[in-house]
């Protein structure tokens, strides 16, 4: 059974992987974007990258121009991903030149704790944005990654057990106060878009 478990867990991030890295890019340069040619900078967020498929992902979008932000809880890890990325490891992809990488920096995200993510996702506001305002930034591309599997049984600090908070609901909530900007990234805008989600009590 646990082989069963690990086998379709293979599969589907070899299937994302593929469809994310090995099919034709949309966005082939740094600046470009796949709707109505504007040259707005790129951005993504990958969270778990710093090994494994996370790893390849955030490589991949760097070299074809994205600005990526690996998002996890270990400072150590994820900054020694970002530099090992930021200077030119890309897990074998290519592009034409050094010029159209994109870049790749490293900020905190505890997928287990509510305020983690509230708390990255005003960091990544600010890593782009303008301080003085309201508004986040546009966001391209979300990868949540990151999960937990055949982990001794746990609970959070919210009485959450580690799997269904790590892998579900953290993922969930992250990817609600950031969907006004993925709206707004994937119609390929580079604007920035209200914050409304990023108030509000866990």
């Amino acid at each position: 059974m646990a082989a069963d478990v690990v086998s379709l867990y293979v599969q589907g991030a070899v299937s994302l992987a593929g469809q994310l890295l090995m099919t034709p890019q949309r966005c082939a340069s740094r600046g470009a974007t796949n709707v109505g040619g504007s040259s707005a900078p790129l951005r993504a967020i990958v969270t778990g990258g710093t090994s494994g498929v996370g790893w390849h992902t955030a490589a991949g979008l760097v070299a074809r121009g994205y600005d990526v932000v690996i998002a996890s809880p270990s400072a150590e890890a994820g900054r020694r991903a970002a530099a090992a990325i930021g200077s030119g490891e890309t897990g074998g992809v290519t592009i034409a030149k050094d010029s159209e990488r994109g870049s790749c920096t490293w900020l905190c995200l505890d997928l287990r704790d509510p305020a983690s993510v509230r708390a990255f996702v005003r960091a990544w506001a600010l890593l782009y944005g303008d301080p003085s305002s309201d508004l986040l930034p546009a966001l391209n591309v979300l990868v949540n990654n990151a999960g937990v599997m055949l982990c001794p049984f746990g609970m959070t600090a919210m009485g959450h057990e580690t799997h269904l908070a790590v892998n579900y609901l953290g993922p969930a909530l992250l990817t609600s106060l950031l969907l006004p900007t993925l709206v707004r990234g994937g119609g390929g805008g580079g604007g920035e878009y209200p914050a409304g989600g990023g108030g509000g009590g866990d």
